[in-house]
């Protein structure tokens, strides 16, 4: 009975933090001029044949993807998004970006053994009422995370060496 209690008090967080976050995404999804799309492992895994091998590899990882944007949100959506989003427990601050003073981005990440099982970016910008919140769920080390970033980099390269060649014709 009593190792019962323990395990109970030791997944009861992680459950709760979990819970708060789609309880979130509920709350604030029926806020007007909110979008909100939701993609499930199938249709990732299809996105994969519209990618480079590397990246398709990457994509594989990824489990699911939640995204929440809302163009002109109230005040009292943007307070909740911050409050919530800052009491989410198990999660890493990998990131934050800093305007003015204010925290407008802030990128959090669940660990378990190197591997990044899931990515919290959220968008809480003041000045121009505008809040996002995206969650990736997946099994990605650092290495894929920087992979994908450098291949992005090196595809906006190419593309601005191809647009400044056409340029000079």
């Amino acid at each position: 009975m009593m190792k019962r209690i323990i395990i109970i008090l030791l997944i009861l967080p992680l459950l709760t933090s979990c819970n708060n976050l789609n309880m979130l995404f509920k709350e604030l999804k029926k806020e007007p001029h909110t979008e909100y799309v939701s993609l499930s492992f199938p249709l990732i895994h299809l996105m994969k044949l519209f990618l480079n091998d590397e990246n398709g590899k990457i994509i594989k990882k990824i489990k699911s993807i939640k995204v929440l944007d809302m163009e002109k949100c109230t005040d009292n959506s943007l307070e909740l998004l911050k409050k919530k989003t800052s009491k989410l427990k198990g999660y890493e601050m990998l990131l934050t970006v800093n305007e003015e003073g204010e925290n407008i981005v802030k990128v959090l990440a669940k660990l378990k053994k190197e591997k990044i099982k899931e990515l919290v970016v959220v968008v809480a910008d003041d000045a121009k009422k505008e809040c996002s919140l995206i969650q990736i769920k997946a099994n990605l080390s650092m290495e894929d995370i920087n992979k994908f970033i450098n291949n992005d980099m090196k595809k906006q390269t190419s593309k601005k060496k191809k647009h400044n060649d056409s340029k000079r014709v």
